[in-house]
């Protein structure tokens, strides 16, 4: 992991390469980075890092990293324009709105494009959310069956996916975030010259990205990119420390907190390991980008849930999620039963079937030991 770390920070914190990482890059490193670094959407920054050394040529591996560079700047642009697009629509129509994640970070890494979305996230409020549906409808975005209990998923026509949020409280939901995260508004102030785009005080915001990684946490994984948000937000933006701690005290997160900044460090300014920022370390690269169905498994297993409970869960959705898919529901709650197993012939066409036995698989493989370790780290963690 030295070399992936040196890589990064010569390329966002412009640190000079240690030669002796240089010397270790085989082919047959450059292709485990590669993976790792793909399936934690940061291989653009490790492409741009060794092109600046001359190490990218021709061969398959260097034309593999090229693609990645490239198709995280033109996934930049394309978002880029979009949120303007989207933002320059909610702010004519008088819709308050509130940009989210991605949209705010990039602004603390030194190139915008470094910092890869798969998504713009704004939050509006839930009685404006008709109105701005019909308004972006009539620009070109089209709403998608995938709505749930907090977002409308939306897509613009050059294919950037919108979650157009209405609550945070997704994020909150095993959390003692909830109150603070529904009262978001009161923590929020109107951008400079501007009616109606707000944006988060900077407690909140760094609260906010804490609660949302910890809630990814939970769930099997949160990825490297988070952490090197939180050391980009913790370095380059200013905020009260005895506000956001309050804040955090409040939640039961501080110790998330100190240990992922701790980790922040380890990865971007090379400071040494402890026992807790090691075991985070391993469990989010093995997770990827929001984690996988392994650690997905590992979480539920240390959390207490049984392997038949996991299974119903996945084949019975709680009436409010339900009610999404099926407005008529929420008229005619008798009729639970029914659209429950009406979703069960939506559910298993054969890709889905097939993601729900390889997470059935994956939870009856998670053996004792694996699930007590992992218990013991959200102990320690403070997430449990």
């Amino acid at each position: 992991m030295k070399v992936l770390f040196s890589l990064i920070q010569s390329e966002i914190c412009g640190k000079e390469l240690d030669e002796k990482n240089l010397d270790d890059l085989s082919n047959e490193t450059m292709e485990q980075l590669y993976k790792i670094t793909k399936s934690h959407d940061i291989a653009h920054l490790v492409a741009s890092a060794l092109n600046k050394q001359k190490l990218l040529i021709k061969d398959e591996i260097s034309q593999k990293y090229q693609k990645q560079w490239m198709m995280a700047v033109y996934r930049y642009e394309k978002i880029n324009y979009e949120l303007k697009r989207v933002s320059d629509i909610l702010e004519n129509h008088g819709i308050a709105f509130l940009p989210l994640k991605g949209s705010v970070l990039r602004k603390y890494y030194p190139e915008p494009w470094m910092r890869t979305s798969c998504d713009i996230d704004i939050l509006i409020h839930p009685e404006d959310a008709e109105k701005a549906i019909g308004i972006l409808g009539e620009d070109g975005f089209t709403l998608q069956k995938s709505t749930t209990t907090y977002d409308y998923q939306m897509n613009s026509s050059s294919g950037v996916h919108l979650e157009l949020h209405f609550s945070l409280k997704q994020d909150a939901s095993i959390l003692q975030a909830e109150t603070i995260l529904e009262a978001v508004w009161d923590e929020c102030e109107l951008e400079t010259d501007k009616q109606y785009q707000y944006r988060m005080r900077n407690e909140m915001f760094l609260f906010y990205h804490i609660v949302h990684m910890a809630n990814h946490f939970t769930y099997g994984g949160c990825g490297i990119r988070p952490i090197i948000d939180l050391w980009f937000l913790t370095n380059k933006m200013e905020f009260d420390m005895d506000k956001l701690r309050s804040l955090l005290l409040q939640s039961n997160l501080l110790e998330f907190y100190d240990a992922s900044v701790e980790l922040s460090k380890v990865w971007m300014e090379n400071a040494s390991h402890s026992d807790i920022t090691l075991r985070m370390e391993q469990f989010i690269l093995t997770g990827g980008v929001y984690g996988n169905s392994s650690t997905s498994a590992l979480m539920k297993a240390a959390k207490g849930e049984s392997k038949i409970r996991s299974f119903f869960k996945l084949l019975f959705l709680p009436r409010a999620n339900l009610e999404v898919a099926y407005p008529n529901l929420k008229k005619h709650p008798i009729l639970l039963p029914f659209y429950q197993i009406k979703r069960w012939f939506r559910i298993f066409n054969r890709k889905k079937r097939q993601r729900i036995e390889r997470m059935t698989a994956a939870r009856n493989s998670v053996n004792t030991n694996e699930a007590n370790q992992t218990k013991i780290l959200l102990q320690d963690l403070g997430l449990q």
